[in-house]
């Protein structure tokens, strides 16, 4: 068995933004942002090698006390705290008051190599990042906390939780991206536009009135009703998936990871079980009819969700589940996510409450994003890029499909599910065809 570690917190302050947002200075939610209020957080790890070049105590330091600082400065949204409304049809708002951002210094005896295959075991990483805030307390609830902890080997790891009400994966590795350009010299990373803070704060764009509801809301409910496909309405005997047709990359793993998993979790057969998914309106007019930049800093993603009883995805041909999966991404549309925007409306003013169709804790849904867009493996902050990323805690069913560090068309997976299922699916064939290595 591996030795236990502890990781000690040793400071912590509170980090606010190097300029002064103007006051009142207060962002609208948007009505998908809706959805993920509440207490959800991303926690995410960066593992980076021992500086060489400088000390380990003027990294965090440079972290701490300026570039973090600087960053915010631009991306002042995440200083902010959240404010209940009392208007009808909206939970929230952001104050942009430059509250701060909670940062932790923390270190562990640890090394990298404490254990069997590295950090990819690391056992102390729940201590790494920082404590989940609660949104209870709007007052004092930060939006953002970043933990840096140092290895008794010199090396680093680098965490955050931020809230999913006011970013999406896009912004948060936008935000990540701009604060290592800060502590390497301004150096743009790839996939993101240089950062210039003579430009001023990050323009927020208006979401909320972006993604507003029609008035009076219109919600098609044809869009609400889904019935199982019929064999022989499919498409036979062409593609890489022959009898149900094709399926892109994203869509093929996605079928794997749905299949092996409810054979996992042994699901009865007529339990219906859900496939939800992200879907980015970023320079996408197929999904919103006013163009979205790919800087725009926020929520810009509909959540979409497909049901579909466990008997068909058990019994049948992996295609199968895939060309379901293909067909959804297919018929998503600026009126899909109209009448869904409308909907939201109209249970807000209900007095419903409302939020995404997935349950990662019930054990038979499924959430898969695809992260593998992103420069995960380019941020540098002065030490070289990261040796490993990792998402903590992701509840039951959760998957997110990563890029690999060396690049390419190999793609990495990180899922969670409980010890007994987990056992189960490594030990899938089918998986194992496609998967070389186990969790």
């Amino acid at each position: 068995m591996c030795k236990s570690y502890n990781v000690t917190v040793r400071s912590r302050c509170n980090v606010v933004p190097a300029v002064a947002t103007p006051q009142p200075s207060v962002k609208k939610l948007s009505n998908l942002d809706v959805l993920v209020c509440g207490n959800r957080f991303t926690k995410q790890v960066f593992y980076f090698n021992p500086a060489t070049s400088i000390s380990c105590r003027s990294c965090v330091e440079g972290l701490q006390e300026s570039d973090l600082s600087h960053a915010l400065a631009r991306y002042y949204l995440l200083a902010g705290r959240p404010a209940r409304c009392h208007a009808v049809g909206t939970h929230y708002h952001i104050n942009c008051n430059d509250a701060g951002v909670p940062f932790l210094e923390a270190s562990t005896e640890a090394r990298f190599d404490s254990w069997p295959d590295g950090i990819r075991r690391c056992t102390t990483e729940e201590q790494l990042s920082p404590p989940q805030p609660t949104l209870v307390d709007t007052d004092t609830a930060a939006l953002l906390q970043v933990q840096v902890t140092k290895f008794g080997c010199g090396g680093i790891a680098i965490a955050y939780a931020v809230s999913e009400m006011v970013v999406d994966a896009h912004s948060s590795f936008q935000f990540f991206a701009a604060w290592s350009q800060v502590h390497s010299s301004g150096i743009a990373n790839d996939g993101f536009p240089p950062m210039n803070l003579s430009l001023g704060p990050c323009p927020l764009f208006n979401l909320g009135k972006l993604l507003e509801a029609r008035q009076p809301p219109n919600v098609n409910p044809i869009l609400h009703m889904r019935s199982s496909v019929k064999i022989s309405q499919l498409p036979k005997g062409h593609g890489p998936f022959g009898t149900y047709g094709r399926a892109t990359s994203f869509e093929a793993l996605s079928a794997l990871l749905w299949k092996c998993i409810t054979q996992a979790r042994a699901l009865p057969d007529q339990l219906v079980t859900k496939f939800t998914y992200p879907i980015s309106f970023r320079n996408n007019a197929q999904r919103w009819e006013t163009i979205i930049p790919e800087e725009c800093f926020g929520n810009a993603v509909h959540v979409s969700c497909l049901p579909t009883k466990a008997g068909g995805i058990k019994s049948k041909h992996i295609s199968y589940t895939a060309n379901l999966i293909h067909k959804d991404v297919c018929s998503i549309s600026v009126e899909t996510v109209r009448s869904t925007i409308d909907w939201i409306k109209i249970q807000l003013e209900q007095g419903n409450l409302v939020g995404m169709e997935c349950d990662v804790s019930g054990g038979r849904d499924i959430f898969i994003a695809p992260l593998y867009t992103f420069p995960i493996y380019h941020m540098d902050f002065g030490f070289g890029n990261p040796l490993y990323y990792s998402l903590v805690a992701l509840g039951d069913g959760a998957a997110y499909i990563l890029p690999t560090r060396d690049g390419g068309r190999n793609r990495e997976i990180s899922v969670t599910l409980p010890k007994i299922h987990m056992k189960t699916l490594i030990n899938d064939q089918l998986f194992r065809t496609f998967i070389k290595e186990s969790f």
